[in-house]
Order: structure tokens, then C-alpha cells, then sequence
């Protein structure tokens, strides 16, 4: 297993709008060693044609608020 040396904390992504090639839109997949802190998602729109998106989320800790598509996973 390949730990992270890089960590990340505190990033914001604010009203986003597109369409993702895949179902699953939104990713975080962080290391149990450096954990994501701190994400904030607001006002993000994400779809793909046809289908349901999806978030997923590895370690990551954050929040959101207003209307996030996919749900958010944090």
C-alpha cells in the first residue's frame, strides 16, 4: 500500500457546473496516513447523460451547502 506524503486540507469548490464522462462524479480518495480535511462543496452541479451520478469519498472530511449534485459524500 502506497501512503501520501502530500496532505490536503482546506479547498473550496464553488458553483460548478458540467457534465462528467463517468458515474462517478465527484472523487476524494485519500490516505488513511494523510486524511482530507477541510472540503467545502457548494452550489455544484455535476450530471452525466442518461444516468445518476455519484460521489465517493476515502478519508476525506469536509461539508456542504447549497445544492450539490451528486449528494455529497463528506
Amino acid at each position: 500500500m502506497q501512503t501520501s506524503g502530500v496532505e490536503v486540507s482546506n479547498v473550496r469548490y464553488s458553483n460548478i457546473k458540467g457534465t462528467s464522462t463517468t458515474v462517478e462524479a465527484v472523487k476524494f480518495q485519500c490516505s488513511v496516513s494523510s486524511p482530507c480535511r477541510g472540503i467545502q462543496m457548494r452550489n455544484i452541479r455535476l450530471t452525466t447523460p442518461n444516468r445518476a451520478t455519484t460521489s465517493t469519498c476515502e478519508n476525506a472530511r469536509g461539508w456542504a451547502s447549497g445544492q450539490v449534485w451528486p449528494r455529497s459524500c463528506l
